[in-house]
This record gives C-alpha cells, sequence and structure tokens, in this order.
C-alpha cells in the first residue's frame, strides 16, 4: 500500500484562478466609475422628477399642461437611463458612457428649465 501524502501537499497543489489582468482591473474601475455616475444622475433626477410633477399639477390646475419639448427631454432621460443601466449589466463601458452623457445633456436642460 502506497504511504498517504499529508494534506499540506495536496492542498498546495491545488489549482489558483488566474490573476486578472492589468486590462481587466482597469475596465473593472471604469465600469465602478460608470456605476457611480450613474447613481449620481439617478439622485438628480429625483429632484426633477418631483420639481416636474409639482409643475404639472400646479399647470394642470389653471388648465395649462407641460411643454412638449421638457416632456419629451424627460421621456429621452428615462431611455438613456435605461440603456445605460443594461450596458452597466452587459459589462460595456463604452454603450454605458455614450448613454450616461446623454442622460447628463437631457438632465441638464430640465435643470436649466426648472432653475436648479
Amino acid at each position: 500500500m502506497a504511504p498517504s501524502r499529508p494534506a499540506a501537499n495536496v492542498a498546495s497543489r491545488a489549482v489558483l484562478p488566474p490573476r486578472p489582468s492589468a486590462r481587466d482591473l482597469a475596465r473593472e474601475k471604469v465600469l465602478r466609475d460608470l456605476r457611480e455616475r450613474m447613481m449620481l444622475i439617478a439622485v438628480r433626477l429625483s429632484g426633477v422628477k418631483q420639481s416636474i410633477t409639482r409643475l404639472r399639477q400646479a399647470q394642470a390646475r389653471m388648465g395649462l399642461v407641460l411643454r412638449s419639448d421638457i416632456t419629451a427631454s424627460s421621456q429621452r432621460l428615462e431611455y438613456y437611463l435605461d440603456e445605460a443601466q443594461s450596458a452597466l449589466k452587459d459589462a460595456n463601458p463604452t454603450s454605458a458612457k455614450k448613454y450616461l452623457d446623454s442622460a447628463e445633456r437631457e438632465l441638464g436642460k430640465l435643470e436649466r428649465f426648472l432653475g436648479t
């Protein structure tokens, strides 16, 4: 019968997962930064949504409606954020950045309109 090997020898021969490359680490950092950026945009959007809701209600009481360009900008912003979120889930930083840039432009328009 062959002598048994100590557990330490077996454990030392265990296969370790490969270390991430510098490129993979850089990509993860970019994705983390984009997620952070998305979170900050979402916080700003929350305030804008509240202001737009109050404005719509005030205008409705006067028999008016919100300007169509503002409504369209708000809808585009939501679309861009949805697309950015999908790109982040797919770990696609190029698309995520493109959609976040577009979302920020729309958010800026809305903030300027609201005076915030």
